[in-house]
C-alpha cells in the first residue's frame, strides 16, 4: 500500500493523471489500509519471531543465538514497530510512513530469501 501511495501522490502532484490515477484508491484510503496491514503484520511477525525462538531453544538449548538472521527479524520488528508507534500516538502517516513501510517489508522479505533460498531452508 506504501507503493500505492507513491505513485498515487505522484500522480496527484504531476497535474495530469494518467489512465492508472483512476484505478488506484484514494490517498486516505492507501494510508489507511497501510496502516491496519502494519497493526496485523506486526502481530504475525511477533509470532514467528517469538515460535522461532522457541524452536531454536528446543533443538539448541538456546533462545537466541544471535546470527544473522535473528538480527534481521529484530530489526524488521523493530521498523514495524516504529511506524505503529508513530501512527497511533501520533497519527503519523502520508509519505514518510509509507516509505517505513516499504522497507519494512523489505526487511521481511529479505529475510524471508535469506532462510529459504540463500540458507536452503535449513537454520544453520
Amino acid at each position: 500500500m506504501g507503493v500505492l501511495y507513491l505513485v498515487q501522490e505522484r500522480e496527484l502532484k504531476g497535474r495530469s493523471p494518467q489512465t492508472f490515477y483512476y484505478l488506484l484508491p484514494s490517498l486516505e484510503q492507501c494510508d489507511s489500509l497501510a496502516g491496519r496491514s502494519v497493526s496485523i503484520g506486526i502481530v504475525f511477525l511477533s509470532l514467528a519471531i517469538v515460535t522461532g525462538l522457541l524452536w531454536n531453544h528446543a533443538v539448541h538449548g538456546y533462545y537466541w543465538s544471535g546470527d544473522a538472521k535473528q538480527w534481521s527479524a529484530l530489526v524488521a520488528w523493530a521498523l514495524y514497530a516504529a511506524l505503529l508507534y508513530a501512527r497511533i500516538r501520533s497519527g503519523w502517516g502520508g509519505r514518510k510512513a509509507a516509505f517505513l513501510g516499504i522497507a519494512g517489508f523489505a526487511a521481511v522479505v529479505f529475510i524471508f530469501v535469506w532462510i529459504n533460498v540463500l540458507s536452503g531452508g535449513s537454520y544453520q
